[in-house]
């Protein structure tokens, strides 16, 4: 398999050239000849290996007052979560927080919202959940009233009062 691409001496063609290439497939390159002026783009089927891909995702929580904005000249960093390919941390700011968070880094994480996955049963047996309330966080709170979300006007306040809950 062969895929050239017009090159000339002054620039490129970057849409064609960009719509030819494909993710994670080895080219070579040819120079211009005497035969033809052109650039040549190879394909190296021999040469393809997938890519194994980090997944990086982090958090950052910080204080602010109610009803504001976040302002730098006032709030402080409370919180910074991480996961790199599966594996957590948790760093707090030992100055907001009133006490230590338990550790949860066993194979396995037993607490209150742990209870929830049996909700997705609950939705297909118990048919008389009203409309709109057949999803899995409808239902959390209806059953277990336990709501995920935690809005930012109490997050400051449940750091000092209710630590556990926060950082589940």
């Amino acid at each position: 398999m062969r895929l050239t691409t017009a090159c000339t001496s002054r620039g490129m063609n970057y849409e064609n050239l960009i719509l030819q290439f494909f993710y994670l497939i080895k080219y070579g390159v040819r120079g211009q000849s005497s035969s033809t002026s052109q650039n040549q783009l190879v394909l190296k089927p021999d040469l393809i290996e997938q890519a194994q891909p980090i997944n990086f995702v982090f958090d950052i929580e910080c204080t602010k007052m109610p009803l504001k904005f976040q302002s730098p000249a006032s709030d402080q960093i409370m919180m910074i979560s991480y996961t790199i390919d599966t594996q957590g941390c948790l760093i707090i700011n030992c100055e907001i927080f009133s006490q230590d968070i338990d550790h949860y880094s066993q194979d396995y994480y037993l607490s209150r919202p742990c209870v929830y996955m049996d909700c997705i049963k609950w939705v297909k047996r118990n048919s008389y959940l009203p409309i709109g309330s057949h999803g899995l966080k409808a239902v959390k709170k209806a059953k277990l009233c336990y709501n995920p979300i935690v809005y930012p006007e109490n997050m400051c306040h449940l750091d000092v009062e209710q630590l556990q809950t926060l950082s589940n």
